[in-house]
């Protein structure tokens, strides 16, 4: 069924006249400028990534007489690999009795329901909190007092949550489907197969971490966004895309012409 689906889009791509007479494509990350690929368009294609308003870093993360937080920030959805984070948790929660989860989002479909079902059946009660969803100073503050962002996502395009937490000096865990391998590149985190057992070995890899370890990688976190991932970064490789579709100059690095 899904060779078929891929052969019928296949198809209905190559037979519009606007995406083969297109000057460029843009994609955020090379895994979408791969499938664009996959489906037989050979236009360039111009990677261009999210962008944030990078936040301050919070020196409170050096206070060891605290209780320290994990945090996910996201939809509700089952695409988002919840179900498999609170099963890790399951497993990691006696042996880090000093460690809670939170999990901030809005809820969809009503799936809120279906994970806090699941966190009462497995005793994690206390351990892991529902604050909904968090905009604006309560965002920025619940970053700053968190130790560690974790993303266990099946797919994604490219979260501007990960960015606004890695901007925050905050290291991460996430899974392949997040399509970010340059949290494993810069050192700013770790990359892991989506299932529980990986991420169960990836968060205990990094819960035993010496905070100073941690803090490093929090500080490559928000080094790599700030060279990166800034509104003056993407913009002005946008217009570089722009300038060279209009053809005033030679295409950019994140142009793939190939």
């Amino acid at each position: 069924a899904k060779s078929a689906w891929k052969k019928a889009v296949f198809k209905r791509l190559c037979t519009n006249r606007a995406l083969r007479e297109a000057a460029c494509f843009h994609a955020l990350t090379q895994r979408e400028a791969w499938c664009i690929r996959e489906f037989g368009l050979k236009n360039p294609i111009a990677i261009l990534p999210n962008a944030v308003t990078p936040l301050p870093s919070s020196e409170a993360r050096d206070s060891t007489d605290r209780e320290k937080i994990v945090v996910f920030m996201g939809r509700m959805h089952p695409i988002k690999g919840l179900d498999i984070l609170i099963e890790a948790w399951r497993c990691l929660a006696e042996e880090f009795a000093d460690w809670r989860l939170a999990l901030v989002g809005p809820d969809e479909d009503g799936y809120l329901a279906t994970l806090e079902s699941q966190v009462q059946n497995a005793g994690l009660q206390g351990r892991v909190s529902f604050p909904g969803g968090l905009y604006g100073s309560d965002k920025d503050a619940l970053l700053a007092s968190s130790d560690l962002f974790v993303l266990p996502s099946r797919s994604e395009g490219m979260s501007v949550a990960l960015l606004e937490a890695m901007s925050a000096g905050l290291p991460v865990v996430i899974t392949k489907g997040c399509n970010f391998p340059a949290a494993k590149d810069s050192r700013a985190g770790l990359v892991v197969d989506s299932g529980v057992e990986a991420l169960t070995t990836g968060l205990e890899r990094m819960l035993k971490m010496p905070n100073a370890q941690r803090a490093e990688m929090g500080d490559h976190a928000a080094s790599l966004v700030r060279d990166s991932y800034t509104w003056d970064s993407v913009a002005r490789d946008t217009l570089e895309v722009y300038r060279w579709v209009l053809g005033r100059r030679e295409a950019p690095p994140c142009v793939w012409t190939d």
